[in-house]
């Protein structure tokens, strides 16, 4: 009986060992197969984070964070983009910071671990890819955002692996941070214009207020900003609402038919009227016109001209000259204005007409009125008064003919010629001829898109920027007792400009077309004018977001503005100091 106890006590304590051994066995196993790869995955986790912010801190121009998480710190785009303008090839010192988040295969760990390391691996390569182009972009191309998409990919493919490695939660903490003392271009105010991308805009103030006036195919937009409050308008387009004029500063609505529609007409558009109305600030509503017995025979801001009491427009003939009309309209006399009226008939019309296209310069008490015209073998130019056509000048050469001109005080500087060659002109005082392609008209109703343009208060020399056919940006200048104008490449691959004078400066914005949008600057010394840097002051990403397209310069007060397109809005910039710096606009909010 003892004996049968002894055994049974034996066998049971036999079957306990056994099944202790069992348990331990498949505990030692679970540890293997299962802790250590998710140990093994954990840890390559952390390392990952580390080597994250060290590629962060490397490609941003940042500095590594203590406990770095998979965070971004504010403005990281900007940042970006400065690196990419300003230092072309630099990502790829990074290279080997990024090489270190693609982990070499493993076979012990966790089957989720090794599929979220095969597609960070695919990442990495992916970002080095996008980046790689960045090494040989031109300056005047677009940004891509496609090297930042490809980042946010790697960013992604970490959170993965951090979620498949069994962390609690992935660090949400700013990997790395950004110096405050590096400076970075600038991000442009968003000015909310609410308006066409192709629409007539205006832009003026002071230091204390801005107005925004833009006119596209659907309606008028009108923006006022002041004290950090900003009233914003948009009104309707009325049917044969062409522009806002003057450009600088709109004081009156033109309404006339278009010179395309004109075209397609058997007998033009000598039988249409034109009509005029105030602007009043802000647009709620579009005042009605009073309508004028002539139609402009030019562009609109070359056509009119008036004062308080008087109208005067260059009008078209049926004969398909140019006649000058004067109507007496006072202000009582517009704001009286009934839709249903008959065509004011003109007060006074000049006995003398003349071909060609009219550009009429205002002056108090009556424009002076220039005329460009063209014989069998050269183009004129002429002024017409209310007695006689007077000839001033001739050029020959085939193309058509064009005047413009600018004034300060006094003094009138003009540029005219055809497409191939063109004259600079200041009062009495006459240049050589000087041959060049021009650039063909981009928009024959828009003045942003002139081809020559005189630029006054430049002092003694007078200075003309020409956009050639090959698309170079050239400054023409002529020095008084120096017969011969002299010629200096601006820029290349030019589509659109601004441009003005202020503080003994010489400001000149540019853009190209389609991928090379990005708005340029240089700020150029009058007294060297070929010792400038040229600078992007914000970037232009590939999404068009940013400062790109035909850029709008504009002088505010002390302030120059410098605004692109951004979908229906204005991107803009201001500089204090003539364009050698620029932060965003102010005034936009109370903060500022």
């Amino acid at each position: 009986m003892l004996d049968d106890q002894v055994l049974d006590a034996r066998a049971l304590h036999g079957n306990k060992k056994r099944w202790l051994t069992i348990v331990g066995g498949n505990v030692a196993l679970l540890v293997v197969m299962v802790g250590i790869p998710w140990l093994r995955g954990y840890l390559r986790s952390r390392e990952l984070w580390r080597g994250y912010a060290a590629y962060g801190a490397c490609l941003f121009g940042g500095k590594e964070s203590a406990e770095p998480g998979l965070g971004l710190p504010p403005s990281h785009e900007a940042y970006f983009a400065t690196r990419a303008v300003r230092e072309p090839g630099w990502a790829q010192k990074c290279d080997g910071k990024l090489g270190a988040l693609a982990l070499p295969d493993a076979t012990f760990i966790l089957p989720s671990v090794k599929v979220a390391e095969m597609d960070l691996r695919a990442a990495v390569k992916l970002l080095r890819k996008e980046l790689l182009p960045l090494a040989a972009r031109a300056p005047g191309n677009r940004l891509s955002v496609l090297p930042l998409r490809a980042f946010e990919r790697v960013r992604a493919g970490l959170a993965n692996h951090t979620r498949a490695s069994g962390a609690a939660e992935v660090p949400e903490g700013a990997a790395f941070t950004m110096a405050s003392s590096v400076p970075v271009l600038p991000t442009p105010a968003r000015f909310p214009l609410y308006a066409g991308a192709h629409a007539l805009l205006s832009l003026w103030g002071s230091d204390a207020e801005l107005y925004a006036l833009a006119t596209d195919h659907t309606g008028v937009s009108s923006v006022h900003v002041q004290g950090g409050a900003l009233t914003q308008n948009r009104v309707s387009r009325p049917k044969l609402l062409e522009a806002a004029l003057p450009r600088a500063r709109p004081e009156s609505f033109v309404w006339a038919m278009s010179r395309a529609r004109c075209a397609e007409r058997e007998h033009g558009c000598a039988d249409k009227a034109l009509g005029i109305a105030r602007v009043s600030l802000p647009v709620e509503s579009i005042p009605t016109p009073r309508w004028l017995g002539a139609h402009p025979s030019g562009r609109l801001d070359r056509s009119l001209w008036r004062d308080d009491a008087r109208v005067i427009v260059a009008a078209v003939t049926s004969q398909g000259e140019t006649e000058l009309r004067e109507f007496a309209l006072d202000r009582e006399a517009e704001a009286s204005a009934q839709a249903d009226m008959p065509p004011l008939a003109a007060s006074k019309t000049w006995p003398v007409r003349a071909p060609g296209d009219p550009l009429l310069l205002p002056r108090p008490g009556g424009p002076r009125v220039l005329m460009a015209a063209r014989t069998d073998t050269a183009m004129t130019l002429s002024e017409l008064t209310p007695e006689a056509l007077t000839p001033l000048a001739s050029l020959p050469g085939a193309g058509a003919p064009w005047v413009v001109a600018c004034q300060d005080g006094e003094s009138v500087q003009l540029a005219f010629g055809h497409e191939h060659a063109l004259v600079v002109r200041q009062n009495e005082t006459q240049f050589e001829p000087l041959s060049v392609e021009l650039a063909d008209v981009v928009d024959a109703q828009d003045a942003a898109y002139d081809r020559v343009r005189p630029l006054c208060g430049a002092g003694a020399t007078l200075r003309t920027l020409v956009h050639e056919k090959n698309g170079r940006l050239t400054l023409v200048s002529c020095t008084p007792g120096q017969p011969k104008c002299s010629s200096t490449p601006v820029a290349g691959d030019v589509h659109g400009f601004a441009a003005l004078v202020h503080n003994e400066r010489l400001i000149v914005a540019y853009a190209g077309a389609g991928d090379a949008s990005q708005v340029r600057v240089r700020s150029l010394a009058l007294s060297a004018t070929d010792a400038a840097e040229e600078q992007v002051p914000a970037v232009c990403w590939s999404d068009s977001r940013g400062l790109c397209g035909t850029p709008t310069l504009a002088l505010v007060g002390e302030r120059v503005l410098l605004g692109g397109r951004e979908g229906t809005d204005l991107r803009v910039l201001e500089s204090g100091d003539a364009g050698l710096t620029w932060i965003p606009l102010k005034g936009l909010n109370r903060k500022d």
